[in-house]
């Protein structure tokens, strides 16, 4: 075995490892394919293939896997089938009008938690004054309890 010479080089001048392969570029779709499906009216990611399988191809958000047909399976690299299988993953789409339907759900839900808390906090304010217990201490009416620290 050969002994490690040190380097008198700053650690800022080595050298540092780059993969030549990014696991991410498997997941990158061609820009003819992203317009083909958005064109169909489609959105996409990527979803579980084992999930998917287990549960029958049904998936709680109402995505389905994407399949082409044709000759459209040599021309965007389908397997046989016309799916996108990358690794464990496979190419999915949902409808824009359900996608828009789900974005607008889950920012409604958020909006109720944050409503939630508000209503909490005046609660615990008014439990205060009817206690008496807030007579020697300032009660903030402000509701600033939600924003971000970071504002400070």
């Amino acid at each position: 075995m050969k002994d490690i010479k040190p380097s008198n080089k700053p650690v800022r001048d080595t050298k540092k490892f780059t993969p030549k392969f990014n696991y991410a570029d498997r997941l990158v779709l061609s820009q003819e394919l992203k317009d083909k499906i958005k064109s169909e009216g489609l959105v996409f990611r990527f979803l579980n293939k084992l999930e998917l399988q287990q549960n029958q191809g049904y998936h709680r958000s109402h995505w389905t896997a994407y399949r082409v047909q044709g000759e459209d399976i040599a021309k965007f690299g389908a397997l046989p089938d016309g799916s996108f299988v990358r690794g464990d993953l496979v190419l999915g789409v949902r409808t824009t009008e359900v996608n828009q339907a789900h974005k607008d759900y889950l920012a409604e839900r958020n909006l109720a938690y944050k409503g939630y808390n508000k209503k909490k906090a005046q609660e615990m304010r008014e439990d205060i004054r009817r206690k008496g217990l807030g007579d020697h201490v300032a009660v903030d009416d402000s509701d600033d309890f939600d924003k971000d620290e970071s504002e400070d």
